[in-house]
Order: structure tokens, then sequence, then C-alpha cells
């Protein structure tokens, strides 16, 4: 993420010209050419280059990795990195969006559907970690962090963990008292002791946020952003800010930030947030919401929040980009590229309808319009070459020579969906 985006701060809503210029698309691999299929999340980019991703078919969940070629033009190397087995194979478990990696290169994720005898009539899941072998080509460790238990401490996390300073994992799930919440995992203070599970807010509903969604973001200052579906005022959404403590031990302060009114802003965000910084160093938070209340002017916008210049003033919402009414937006979450613009990808959307990636271009001065670009259009079809309908969460990585990588969930010349990179 670049450390400073220069925008332009409208009172406004703006809709930034459209322009079309057509990517270039490999396809890394066609699933079901492997043990998995049908990638579930996004692909998350590790030391060398190696791709991670996770996988929802045969049965349960699974981890697999991408290894670049040693040559031009050569193959992409699959590894199943973990499955379920065993007695899992027998419930039903799905991989939440997103995987995190830290600095040992140990992988972090979450699942959101469970069925056994202590979560009967919940949706449970779990976090784990997936921890690399010493030596090359062994196996690798699946350590199950935590088991949401279906009471205060939640149930069914949404989105994968964000790491924070110290290692520390965080994340939001449904249930709980309220209408959802924020929790911490601390790590132990020796190898293969007990990660803390710590509730730092419930979600109350109507004014506050209700039924959390998307990854957090977590700035330098330890401060985490993230989305609601519902809740927020008008019952739309909203997007909050969750302040860490003066002190140790201290209660963390959630402030809602902008509740979403279903006028043409966005309403029922998906996919999480974005931190950047404007022009005068103040925090700005970019997002994609749905359509407007009744759904006829368009199908769902990119927006940013600026924050206020002075201490508990309001957050300015604009609306930097609204999708046309028959592109049927379903985002996924939005991730950063070169230049300060914004990539993200959609499950319908298009020229055919079967999905897209495009990209959200700053102005070069202030005061004039973002720019939305085209940059693929998935091909329609049961088999369709390249494959379509990016998954709903998904989340597109970018490299470091400036590719795009990411999934879909339908094509391919077995219809189980691909991997692949597109150069913008």
């Amino acid at each position: 993420m670049p450390k400073y985006l220069w925008i332009a701060i409208l009172s406004v809503a703006v809709h930034g010209a459209a322009q079309t210029s057509p990517g270039t698309l490999t396809t890394i691999l066609d699933f079901n050419t492997t043990a998995v299929a049908l990638p579930k999340t996004g692909l998350l980019i590790g030391p060398n280059g190696v791709l991670y991703g996770t996988a929802s078919w045969p049965a349960g969940y699974a981890v697999y990795s991408l290894t670049p070629p040693t040559e031009p033009g050569g193959s992409w190397t699959y590894a199943t990195l973990y499955q379920t087995q065993g007695t899992e194979l027998s419930q039903t478990v799905t991989s939440a969006p997103g995987l995190a990696i830290d600095s040992n290169g140990v992988l972090y994720g979450a699942t959101n559907r469970i069925v056994d005898t202590a979560c009967a009539s919940h949706t449970c899941g779990w976090i784990f970690s997936l921890t690399p072998p010493a030596s090359p080509g062994g196996a690798w460790t699946e350590t199950t962090l935590y088991t949401f238990t279906g009471g205060a401490d939640g149930t069914g996390p949404q989105a994968g963990v964000t790491i924070g300073t110290g290692g520390v994992l965080y994340g939001t799930a449904l249930g709980g008292p309220g209408k959802g919440l924020v929790y911490s995992l601390t790590p132990p203070a020796s190898p293969g002791g007990t990660w803390t599970q710590t509730t730092l807010h419930n979600f109350e509903d109507r004014a506050d946020g209700a039924e959390p969604s998307g990854a957090l973001a977590i700035d330098s200052q330890g401060v985490l952003y993230g989305t609601t579906s519902y809740g927020g005022g008008s019952n739309y959404g909203s997007v909050f800010s969750l302040t860490p403590p003066s002190s140790p031990g201290g209660e963390w302060t959630e402030t809602v930030i902008y509740g979403f009114t279903g006028e043409g802003d966005g309403p029922h965000p998906a996919g999480g947030v974005l931190i950047g910084t404007g022009p005068t160093g103040q925090t700005v938070v970019y997002g994609a919401g749905g359509a407007n209340q009744d759904g006829a002017s368009h199908d769902g916008v990119l927006y940013s929040l600026t924050a206020p210049s002075e201490p508990g003033g309001s957050w300015t919402q604009t609306v930097l980009y609204a999708f046309p009414s028959d592109y049927w937006f379903s985002p996924g979450p939005l991730v950063w590229g070169s230049g300060g613009a914004l990539y993200g990808s959609t499950f319908y959307g298009g020229a055919q309808r079967s999905g897209s990636v495009y990209a959200l271009i700053p102005p070069a001065s202030d005061g004039a319009p973002w720019t939305f670009r085209s940059i693929y259009s998935f091909a329609y079809g049961f088999d369709a070459p390249g494959g379509n309908s990016p998954y709903l969460g998904e989340a597109l990585a970018v490299g470091g020579d400036g590719l795009i990588y990411g999934t879909t969930s339908g094509g391919g010349p077995f219809n189980f969906g691909t991997a692949f990179s597109l150069r913008p």
C-alpha cells in the first residue's frame, strides 16, 4: 500500500469517465487437474512470488500453493498444503475469504461453517495457522488456534484475520450477545501455549452497526477499520473504527464513522475497506457498497471517507464511481494498484455479464474525477477459457511486477474455476 495517496476531496458524488483498455490474461491453473477445485478465496502473494489460496472441493476445505516457474514460459507448480480429513470430511466446512501471512511465512485463515455436537444449531468455525516445513519438501503443520463456540464469542467468522503488532490477530464474527463482534487472538508467551481470545466490541444493531462483513484494516496507530452490512442508523450498514485503549487492559473505543442512507451512497457495504492518506495527512478510507434503495439509477458504488480536520467532526463520504444499473455489481475487496489506483473484481458485470476486473485511477489534479477503467471482462460459458465469475469474496493480489493475480469460481475446461494472472 502506498504511504501517501493524494486525492481530491469532493463534497458531491462524482462519476468518473469509464475507459476500456483490455488487459492480457494468462491462465496459471485450470482446477480439477489438482486434488482440489472450486477456489473459495483470491490469492495471497508470499515470499519468492509463491501464491496461496483456498478451495472447497471435493470436501471440506483445502489450502494450496502455486509456485512460479523457474524459466520464462514454464508451468506453475501446484501443491495442496492442507486438506480436511478423517472425521472433518463428514462436517460442512467452508473457508472464509482471505489468508494472511506473517514475516516467518506462517499462513493464517478462518473457516466459517462447521457442524458438530457443540454447534448443532449454529454455524461455528475456527481460526487456524499453517506453518511451513523446516526443510524444502516437508509437510506444512496445521494448528487450530481457536474454535468458536457459538456463545458469547460469536460464530461463523465471515472473513480471514488481520495481523497486528506482536502477532496479534484481529477479525470479526457473527452472533455473540448482540449482532456480531470484533475479536482479537493474542499468541501465547511460549510456543505451544494457548492463544487468548478477547472480544473487543459487541455490535448493538441499529445505531451501532450489525453483522460485520469483510476483513478488518489496521493503521499505523493500531486503529481497526471495518464495515457492517446493517445498522448504522438507517439500517443500511456502516463503516466503523475501533481505537485501542491508552493503557493495557482498557476498553477499545468503537465509533461509527459513517452510516449509509440507501440514497446513492452505497448501502450494505461489502469487502471491507482500505486505508490511505490524503493531501494534508488525514486518514482516508476506501470501500465498495451496494445499489440505491430502489436499485434504479446505479448498481453499486466505490466510495471514500475522509477524516474530519478537527477532532469530533464528521467524516466526508464521496462517491468516486457509480456502476451502471445493468452491471449487476457484486464486488470483491479492493486492493492497491500502481500509482494509487484501486483494483477490484465483480462476480457479474463486464461485457458478457460473467465477471470483470477493473481499476479506479485517482485524478492528476485536485478537483478532477476519478477514472474507471475496465481491465478485463471474463467470457460467458460453462467451460469458458480463462474462467469466469470471480468468487464473491475474491481478493486480488498485485505483484511487484504489476501483475494482478486472482481466481474464478467457474469456467475453465472443467468448470471448476481457474487461477490467473492479468497484465493491466
